[in-house]
């Protein structure tokens, strides 16, 4: 799967591309993939909040752990849509656009 997603897109894959790929090679489960983008959906903006806002991790990691049972339901709602046309959303152009944003802003406030 991962040689086919370096083949397929040499210039390097969209992160859910990418994470799906990696589950995939590494032998997880379908929910266990959805799962995974569920949870990075959420972190980085939590991992944000406590670098720009001073919040202290530990709450922001107890609220994190408290939304498991909606992060459950998302995954169970991404693996129960097998069409590509069922999808809530084909794709995310605003967070597209500032990924490449990112690429060729020389200040940033997070090296990533």
């Amino acid at each position: 799967a991962l040689d086919a997603m370096a083949r397929a897109v040499p210039e390097g894959a969209h992160h859910p591309i990418a994470l799906g790929a990696v589950a995939a090679a590494a032998g997880c489960a379908p929910h266990d993939a959805a799962l995974a983008t569920a949870y990075t959906s959420i972190t980085g903006s939590a991992t944000a909040a406590v670098r720009l806002l001073g919040l202290d991790p530990v709450v922001v990691h107890r609220v994190l752990a408290g939304l498991v049972p909606d992060l459950e339901g998302v995954a169970r709602t991404a693996r129960a849509r097998t069409a590509w046309e069922d999808l809530p959303a084909h794709a995310a152009p605003a967070l597209d656009l500032l990924a490449e944003q990112h690429l060729r802003t020389e200040v940033r406030l997070f090296v990533s």
